[in-house]
C-alpha cells in the first residue's frame, strides 16, 4: 500500500499485524520442521498442509498468511499411539488431549501447537484416501537444515482450502 502511494491512518496498524503475523508464522514453521525431522528421523514421510506450505510456496512471506498452528500429515498407516510415542518422547512435546482416527494436536516446545493428521478429510478415512494426495505430492524445504517434506499439488492445495476453508471460517476466505 505505502509504496503505490496509499495513504490511510491504519497503515501503521496494519504494518503491525503484518510483523506480527511475520514472526508467528516462522515460529509456526520451524516447529512443523521440528516435528517433521522427529517423523523424518523415525523413517515416516511428512505431508505439510495448509498455512505453512501457502506461506512458502504460494504468498512467499510468512508476515502475508497469518496462522497460529501447523498441520501435518503422515502415511494412514502410522497409528496415534506411534505418532504420539514419538513425540513424547521428544524434549518438550506434549500432547494436548486432541485425537480421533484422524488427527492429533500437540504443542511444541516453543509452545506453538502442531496438529497431525492420518486423513485429509475427516468424511475419508478409509484405506487408501490419502494415495492420490501422496503421490501428487513434491517435495519441500521449510528452511536451511531442514528435513524434506512433501506439500500437496497446487490442485490438491485449492481442493483442501474450499473443503477446510468453508466449514471452519464463519466468514469464508473463498
Amino acid at each position: 500500500y505505502v509504496s503505490a502511494g496509499f495513504k490511510h491512518p491504519a497503515v501503521g496498524h496494519i504494518r503491525g499485524l503484518y510483523g506480527l503475523a511475520r514472526a508467528l508464522g516462522a515460529r509456526v514453521r520451524d516447529a512443523a520442521a521440528d516435528a517433521a525431522g522427529i517423523f523424518a528421523d523415525a523413517g515416516i514421510p511428512v505431508l505439510v498442509l495448509k498455512g505453512v506450505p501457502l506461506a512458502k510456496e504460494y504468498y512467499q512471506d510468512f508476515g502475508s498468511r497469518p496462522m497460529s498452528d501447523a498441520d501435518l500429515m503422515v502415511p494412514e498407516a502410522v497409528t496415534i499411539e506411534q505418532i504420539r510415542t514419538l513425540l513424547e518422547g521428544t524434549p518438550g512435546w506434549t500432547f494436548e488431549a486432541r485425537a480421533d482416527i484422524r488427527s492429533a494436536t500437540f504443542r511444541s516446545p516453543t509452545n506453538m501447537s502442531v496438529d497431525v493428521h492420518r486423513f485429509l478429510l475427516t468424511h475419508a478415512t478409509s484405506p487408501g484416501a490419502s494415495d492420490e494426495l501422496w503421490a501428487d505430492s513434491h517435495e519441500l524445504v521449510l528452511h536451511d537444515g531442514a528435513a524434506p517434506v512433501h506439500s500437496l499439488s497446487p490442485e490438491h492445495q485449492v481442493f483442501h482450502a474450499i473443503v477446510h476453508g468453508i466449514p471452519w471460517n464463519p466468514v469464508s476466505p473463498h
